[in-house]
């Protein structure tokens, strides 16, 4: 396996999902505000002329959030309801940055996944028109901002606002299409 590592880890705080045999499961990394963010540099033709980047202490950038293929499908059944891993881990950086003081978060992303993530209640604003990369993928710079969302997940999803704001669920059940020994997950986020 080969770990790709670069100069914004040393200022990032990192999150993970894993399984009962510690596997990782799903990984997010979110660049504190004490040094630029990768949206100031790599990723600022992204960037309308019309948004200005706030590196102040209630802002974060995430970078890095990635799904093991086999957990892609697996669900977190907790107090209320059922969720799918990538929810579950934004659980944990919602409960993170709000003990730290962070309002908002910024992000690049693929236009699926943009889509997707609004479609699951995150508020992500455009903060810039989406752009074809050397890749091909289209991506895009978004922000999110947690008052939002929670007034709107409030007003729209009470009942997942409930669990998502409970600091420590109870055990979890997570739930597998293909892998029936991985049954069981301790939500701590």
């Amino acid at each position: 396996m080969l770990l790709e590592i670069d100069e914004y880890d040393n200022h990032a705080v990192f999150f993970g999902v894993l399984d009962r045999e510690n596997r990782l499961l799903a990984y997010l990394r979110l660049i504190t505000s004490e040094k630029p963010f990768m949206l100031e540099k790599e990723f600022l033709s992204l960037v309308g002329p019309d948004h200005k980047i706030k590196r102040k202490s209630n802002r974060a950038e995430i970078s890095r959030l990635c799904v093991a293929p086999e957990a892609r499908n697996a669900k977190v059944k907790g107090n209320y309801g059922i969720h799918d891993i990538s929810t579950f881990l934004f659980k944990g950086i919602y409960h993170w940055c709000i003990k730290n003081g962070i309002r908002y978060l910024y992000a690049v992303t693929e236009e699926k996944v943009f889509r997707l993530f609004c479609a699951k209640g995150f508020p992500y604003k455009l903060i810039g028109s989406p752009k074809a990369m050397p890749d091909g993928v289209t991506a895009m710079a978004v922000v999110l901002d947690w008052r939002e969302f929670e007034i709107l997940s409030s007003a729209k999803r009470p009942e997942m606002m409930r669990w998502f704001t409970q600091y420590q669920s109870t055990v979890a059940q997570l739930q597998w299409q293909q892998h029936a020994s991985w049954s069981q997950h301790r939500a701590f986020a």
